[in-house]
């Protein structure tokens, strides 16, 4: 536990490495619609253009929707509205630059390869190379265990600025954990 005196480090800390805004925990749909409009009127206090506060908004959406599908982090009883509820990581930083969006969730081991080859693949992709690949995915069957049509990984690679991060860390013998980094230019 953060004891009281470390709070003044702890905030120095993300003063430090740039972040604005965190979070830690169980996250559901109506709750990261919150998590946005939070982020949209910070973002708004400083000037920001709308656009880049809508593709900020947009890659905040995607990864957080990456955590609420696949973390293997899950909470019973669900939210009353039926909803998943799953654990994750959310920060938002700003270098003078760009924004930097980086979520992180635990998956389980079995399905870090076909992530990372996943990842791999669209990474090495070109911004046209990405646009012809999403419309592939569009109209091809969904795999057995995605939630949606599979675009969203291809959505945020399109939407970034630079070429995404991706890493996985050994969490113990059956997960690991899957961080992502994604850029908005301002």
């Amino acid at each position: 536990m953060l004891a009281l005196d470390q709070l003044p480090k702890f905030r120095q800390e993300f003063s430090e490495k740039e972040l604005f805004f965190s979070f830690n925990g169980p996250m559901s749909n109506e709750f990261v619609v919150q998590i946005g409009k939070a982020l949209k009127q910070k973002m708004q206090l400083n000037d920001v253009s709308k656009g880049t506060v809508l593709r900020v908004f947009a890659m905040v959406i995607e990864q957080t929707q990456n955590i609420i599908n696949y973390s293997s982090e899950k909470h019973y009883p669900v939210d009353p509205s039926g909803e998943n509820v799953r654990s994750g990581i959310l920060c938002v930083g700003f270098d003078g630059n760009s924004y930097h969006i980086f979520c992180g969730n635990q998956i389980t081991k079995e399905k870090v390869p076909p992530l990372r080859q996943r990842l791999e693949l669209i990474s090495s992709m070109n911004r046209d190379e990405l646009k012809s690949h999403y419309k592939e995915v569009l109209h091809s069957t969904p795999e057995a265990d995605s939630k949606g049509a599979g675009l969203g990984l291809i959505e945020m690679a399109r939407k970034s600025s630079d070429s995404f991060e991706f890493n996985f860390s050994e969490v113990d013998a059956e997960h690991s954990f899957f961080s992502l980094k994604t850029v908005v230019c301002a």
